[in-house]
């Protein structure tokens, strides 16, 4: 062999060694990088990966809550959260109960628009609990629509639940193509995979996941407020409407009485996250709330409430002092102003069952 191809021979092994040694170290480096997301993850240093789709407000206030919660500021304080759906979004102001306890408490809305009891009870049993640890959790539910088997409830939850964050929670792969499943498994193994627009969020863009809140909801404020301003209700002389939701197959829309199909997930998901909030929470309590001059009457969805302990269980359907016009934003949904009356009311319950 002439001494030409000889170095050539060795130049070529130099190569393929230093390929090797490349990918060697890449697989060490990614194997580290792996371990330290799985201890980041154990210790509570990530929380809630961006991996909710068009829902991704759900894992931000989610992690912004545990921010704040681990202030060593905040370290003393009793932690209390509120969870539902757009009803305590911009009913519960969390920086005015804090007022209203001296700052002895920290407080965040954890409530989510277009959500019912499957989407909450995820949150509660699989996040909330286990990550955030409040002292107090207050869970905002309205009838019939968070019990309710209908197609708008059905459908908003299913979205929801469709992306990778909720499924993993769920271990659900139903309906996933070879690619999407394939995904789904580098979600639940991979860390790196899971947390990949976290560790780069200049490239992960949420404000786009806020254009409907910002621009066409509401305002988002710190501790997960949504504040609306404007007044569209205005008729005061309104008188209470008793809207009548019946199982015996009767619906009579002309007198308010209509036939209320039970969703049973719901109902089984209901009683096995108050289990849950019992075990692991100093006090909580279920608040049950209508519209602006509306008083649900559901004799089932009633004979689930009354298993609670009075100071368990708060009930505003219909409730005298939040019926004022000025209070709403619209029928569904309370203004600031409305909501600096809501908040009073929590903080009075809690007042009378919790020792601050």
């Amino acid at each position: 062999m002439t001494r030409k191809k000889q170095t050539k021979t060795k130049s070529h092994k130099r190569f393929i060694s230093g390929i090797k040694k490349a990918f060697i170290l890449f697989i060490l480096g990614y194997i580290l990088l792996e371990c330290v997301l799985w201890f980041s993850e154990d210790n509570g240093t990530l929380i809630e990966p961006y991996a909710w789709g068009n829902r991704n407000e759900i894992p931000y206030k989610i992690n912004h809550c545990h921010d704040v919660f681990s202030d060593p500021k905040n370290k003393d304080k009793v932690k209390i959260v509120i969870v539902g759906d757009s009803g305590p979004e911009t009913a519960f102001n969390p920086e005015l109960l804090d007022s209203l306890f001296f700052h002895k408490t920290i407080s965040y809305n954890l409530a989510f628009y277009g959500t019912a009891i499957r989407v909450q009870s995820l949150l509660i049993n699989k996040i909330i609990i286990p990550k955030i640890k409040p002292d107090i959790l207050i869970w905002d539910l309205g009838i019939p629509n968070d019990f309710e088997d209908s197609k708008k409830i059905n459908d908003q939850e299913n979205a929801t639940l469709s992306h990778p964050g909720p499924r993993y929670y769920n271990d659900n792969t139903e309906g996933l193509g070879f690619e999407d499943l394939c995904r789904f498994y580098l979600y639940k193994y991979s860390r790196f995979y899971r947390y990949r627009k976290t560790l780069r969020p200049s490239l992960f863009n949420l404000n786009e996941d806020y254009q409907v809140l910002i621009k066409g909801y509401g305002k988002l404020y710190e501790k997960g407020w949504i504040k609306h301003i404007e007044n569209e209700v205005t008729d005061e002389n309104q008188n209470v409407t008793e809207i009548t939701y019946l199982t015996d197959g009767y619906s009579d829309p002309s007198n308010l009485v209509y036939n209320f199909i039970l969703h049973e997930e719901s109902k089984d998901l209901y009683f096995d996250t108050i289990k849950t909030i019992e075990k692991r929470t100093d006090y909580f309590f279920i608040i049950n709330r209508a519209g602006y001059k509306q008083k649900i009457i559901c004799p089932l969805i009633y004979s689930y409430f009354n298993k609670l302990s009075p100071k368990n269980f708060f009930d505003l359907n219909g409730y005298e002092d939040l019926n004022v016009a000025e209070y709403w934003w619209n029928e569904g949904h309370l203004n600031m102003i409305g909501a600096e009356v809501y908040t009073q009311l929590i903080y009075e319950k809690i007042s009378q069952n919790f020792r601050i």
